[in-house]
């Protein structure tokens, strides 16, 4: 549960400080035989809390580029939790956050190239969710639109959770309405809604979650319902309206609704 509130919640602020450069990035840290990618990750950590700043960011580079040969299991954590730490890491440390933006870099270099285009894409994206590089990812999404429409398709179905906050943040509202498919999104966003609510009626996580799960579920409904309006998708829009009615268990939000029927995208959450 701990990694989809990640993954939905997404970004953290860097700020540079410090006297480090990329050149001091040097660690002499090598990974164990038979490596265990948790224990490393939360090596990872420790070593940044510890100020060792060098071997943390060494770690955080393994624990991205290897993990999932060696435990396939961790690909929600490497997305996410990892990414997110290794951010936190260059609010402190420079040389990580450079190494984070010359990863993201590679990754949008290998997806022009078509190199496995989707699941770099995933990683692209993923990683300015923890930048909040809202218009990183805008602008190179909106250059798959004008260059690789085929693939911008491919890419918007697997990654929306990360892609379209970015474009909404950023307006790009007809790009959006290009490749939202309104009952997939929709069950997507009802899907997480259901696995969140779960967890919290079987005791798993604090109560709180609930509140976030609802907030969430209404603001990303409101906001795909607000986006086929302005696509002159009304049709579309109230059927995601009727969707809604036709569930139980969901939080009452018909001013939110209206507004977004209205054509009014909310501020996005969280």
């Amino acid at each position: 549960m701990r990694y989809i509130l990640i993954l939905l919640v997404g970004a953290v602020l860097i700020t540079g400080c410090g006297k480090h450069t990329a050149a001091s990035a040097v660690s002499n840290w090598t990974p164990p035989q038979n490596p265990n990618p948790q224990n490393i990750l939360n090596e990872a950590e420790a070593d940044a809390s510890a100020g060792q700043y060098t071997n943390a960011l060494a770690k955080y580079v393994w624990f991205y580029q290897n993990a999932l040969k060696y435990d396939p299991a961790q690909r929600g954590v490497r997305v996410s939790f990892a990414l997110k730490s290794w951010a936190e890491l260059g609010a402190v440390y420079p040389p990580a956050l450079d190494k984070l933006q010359a990863v993201r870099d590679e990754a949008a270099e290998n997806v022009r190239q078509g190199k496995d285009a989707v699941s770099t894409f995933q990683d692209f994206v993923a990683i300015n969710a923890n930048l909040k590089d809202d218009d990183n990812t805008s602008d190179f999404f909106t250059w798959l639109d004008a260059n690789k429409p085929d693939v911008a398709k491919a890419v918007f179905d697997r990654t929306q959770n990360w892609l379209l906050p970015a474009l909404v943040k950023t307006k790009k509202y007809s790009v959006c309405g290009k490749y939202i498919n309104p009952d997939t999104s929709f069950k997507q966003i009802l899907q997480l809604h259901r696995t969140m609510m779960e967890q919290v009626n079987q005791g798993r996580v604090g109560g709180e979650i609930k509140n976030f799960a609802e907030q969430n579920f209404i603001n990303k409904t409101t906001t795909l319902i607000a986006i086929l309006v302005k696509d002159d998708r009304k049709t579309d829009a109230q059927q995601i309206v009727e969707k809604i009615s036709a569930e139980s268990g969901l939080p009452e939000f018909k001013d939110q609704i209206q507004k977004a029927l209205n054509g009014e995208v909310p501020a996005q959450f969280p």
